[in-house]
């Protein structure tokens, strides 16, 4: 079963919803720097789930570990529009999701 990291700029809303509808997820400690947030993720074995797109920088151009980051880049960034993007992407992808980058849109769903 897939297990994620909501950053803390997604809202404890969300984190709700997601668990409501049986995803496993956790929120990051408030205050957190980046790199510590990847960190994190990584070594609970868990997908981050950011709407920051400092996390690309960190992936793909300074090659920092990671078991999978789940980057929303929505126009309509309201609770409803992230939680289903993300049920959707899970629902869909599944396993697909881990140790990947993966941009989602409201329409597309990007796996690197």
């Amino acid at each position: 079963m897939l297990a994620f990291l909501l950053d803390e700029n997604i809202g404890g809303k969300v984190y709700r919803n997601l668990k409501e509808h049986g995803i496993d997820v956790v929120e990051v400690p408030r205050g957190s720097t980046d790199e510590e947030v990847l960190e994190l993720a990584s070594k609970r074995n868990r997908i981050l789930i950011t709407l920051d797109r400092d996390f690309g920088r960190l992936v793909h151009y300074e090659l920092k570990a990671h078991v999978g980051v789940v980057y929303l880049r929505l126009k309509q960034e309201s609770v409803d529009s992230i939680t289903e993007v993300i049920r959707s992407a899970v629902e869909i992808h599944g396993a697909k999701l881990a140790n990947h980058f993966v941009v989602i849109t409201e329409t597309t769903i990007r796996i690197k």
